[in-house]
This record gives structure tokens, C-alpha cells and sequence, in this order.
């Protein structure tokens, strides 16, 4: 395990320059190379940094993807709510798809037991809790395992999701905003999120308050895309018009219970 003091100060070198090779690290906290790929390795798995090109470059806290336990502590109480919401869509014998965010840990969680449904996930931690409810079929995406996050990404799982159809897909992403529609800070699961929308009649996207307002790098929808909102609080006027605009049903966790 890397000392929490060469953590940070390796930390503070990559905040300081944003990417350096192994070389110019390794020298410059004198470690080996084989050293100096597993600190990086290790920071890399905490979501620390990103492993590129032969080093290393500095991740800010809003590019930052957590892993996936610690994403699910975060707003549990709103994201309960929201799974909650969400669940109260279905209805007996529905076929959907649902992806590997934590808010839709908490629809699968929310899901009443005694519905018969078919659901596709990418996700092996909603599987396992979709797993606990007698009437659920349940199926796992082709593709590669993801550690970091539990979940199943790349091409293959794109081209076993285009052989299926859903009703409705639950996905989530880290931001929305007026100008640049739904957007997230990493690629790798873009390409899952947008086959789920693809192979779906309907697509909700569910996101805690903390991401209203938010632009994030990657564009994950356009407003057309998306037929649902579903959050914890009420939008801003400019926001909640534009979505109306467009079609998209808002819906506030909880207010019509």
C-alpha cells in the first residue's frame, strides 16, 4: 500500500504539471519504476488520477469518478427517494434496462417484489439485488468487467444490448443544464447509457439535485432523447421550462405520494 504521505505528494506533483511520465515521478519521489506503477496503479483505483500514454495525469474533484460504494453513499436519502419514484412506473411483465449508477442501485432496491419483470442491467451489484426478488428474470450484458465499478462496458456490451428491447430504460448521468442537455465526466459507459436509449421505448433519467444545473464534459443526451426526469427538487424555472419544451415529464421524487 502506497504511504499516504508519497500519496500526496505525488498527488500535489500531478495537481501542479497535469500529466507526468512514470520516469519524471518515479525520480522525483526516488522510487523504482515497478514502484512507481503500482502507486499509480493504486491511485488510479481510488479515483485519484488517470493512468495514460506511459504516466499519469492529476483528476480535479469534478472529473473524479468515485467508486461505485462510495457514489453510494452519497445522497443516500434523495437517491431512495428517486429509486423509489421511479419503481412506481412499472408495471406487471415490463421488460426494461437499467444501468449501473447508484441511483438505479436504488430503483432496483425500490422495486416491488411481487412484479414479474425482465430487466438487463451492465451492473453486477443490481443483478445481485434484482437476484433477491423471486419474480425478476434478470441479464447481465456481454462485455468487459469494469472492477472499479462493478459493471460491464465496451463494444460487446453495446452490441448485446442492440439485440434486445425494453419498454423503458433507467440510466442516470452527472449532470443536466439548459444549454448542453445531460451530460457525465467520463466516457467509458456513454456508449451503454445511450444503446440502453436506443433499444428503449422510453428513457428515464434519474439525478439527485446535486446535478441539476451541472455541465459536465461528455454529452451523454440531447433534451429529445430523453422522455423522464426524475429528482429530488424542483427545477429552476428556465430549466424546467426548457425541459417542458421538449416533452420531457419531470417528475420530483415523492410529491405525488
Amino acid at each position: 500500500m502506497i504511504p499516504e504521505g508519497r500519496k500526496n505528494e505525488l498527488l500535489a506533483i500531478l495537481k501542479q504539471h497535469g500529466y507526468c511520465s512514470v520516469e519524471e515521478l518515479a525520480e522525483s519521489v526516488y522510487v523504482s519504476l515497478p514502484t512507481m506503477r503500482r502507486h499509480l496503479a493504486e491511485m488510479e483505483k481510488e479515483g485519484l488520477i488517470k493512468r495514460l500514454h506511459g504516466g499519469a495525469s492529476y483528476l480535479s474533484q469534478d472529473t473524479r469518478i468515485l467508486p461505485f460504494d462510495l457514489r453510494h453513499k452519497s445522497m443516500v436519502k434523495e437517491k431512495m427517494q428517486i429509486g423509489e419514484t421511479a419503481a412506481a412506473i412499472l408495471q406487471d411483465s415490463d421488460h426494461i434496462f437499467i444501468d449501473s449508477s447508484s441511483s438505479c442501485l436504488c430503483l432496483a432496491k425500490a422495486i416491488n417484489p411481487s412484479l414479474q419483470l425482465t430487466v438487463m442491467t451492465n451492473s453486477i451489484v443490481i443483478a445481485q439485488a434484482l437476484s433477491e426478488k423471486g419474480h425478476i428474470s434478470v441479464e447481465l450484458t456481454g462485455g468487459n468487467f469494469d472492477s472499479y465499478s462493478m459493471s460491464i462496458f465496451g463494444s460487446e456490451a453495446v452490441r448485446h444490448i442492440s439485440q434486445r428491447h425494453a419498454k423503458i430504460c433507467f440510466v442516470s448521468c452527472a449532470g443536466v443544464d439548459a444549454e448542453f442537455a445531460f451530460s457525465n465526466s467520463t466516457e467509458v459507459d456513454i456508449s451503454v447509457k445511450r444503446a440502453f436509449a436506443a433499444q428503449a421505448e422510453k428513457v428515464a433519467v434519474l439525478l439527485d439535485s446535486t446535478k441539476i444545473n451541472r455541465t459536465r464534459f461528455y454529452k451523454v443526451f440531447d433534451f429529445d432523447e430523453v422522455d423522464y426526469l426524475i429528482t429530488d427538487k424542483p427545477l429552476d424555472q428556465n430549466l424546467a421550462d426548457i425541459l417542458n419544451q421538449h416533452q420531457i415529464e419531470i417528475i420530483i421524487a415523492n410529491s405525488n405520494n
